[in-house]
């Protein structure tokens, strides 16, 4: 009888350690996503802010030029669109 009522106790503890363990492994699957995509996002904002400096370079470097150059320079400073 003992053995009866510690093997039932022993299957609902393990039921309810069962529904905890799906619960954690949902969190996780979550988690990782938004990792993922908080990485792509962070990628795709290197990638304009390097796009960003390379105008911004590519202007000064016409600036210095002439007054002529510079109105050039001024026009092709572009802004960079974010991600």
């Amino acid at each position: 009888m003992k053995l009866l009522i510690i093997l039932i106790i022993t299957v609902v503890w393990i039921s309810f350690l069962y529904g905890d363990i799906k619960e954690l492994k949902s969190e996780i699957d979550s988690s990782n996503y938004l990792y993922d995509n908080c990485s792509n996002r962070l990628i795709d904002y290197q990638d304009a802010l390097q796009e960003a400096n390379y105008n911004i370079e590519n202007a000064q470097s016409y600036a210095w030029s002439s007054y002529y150059d510079m109105g050039y320079a001024l026009d092709d400073l572009q802004t960079v669109d974010e991600p």
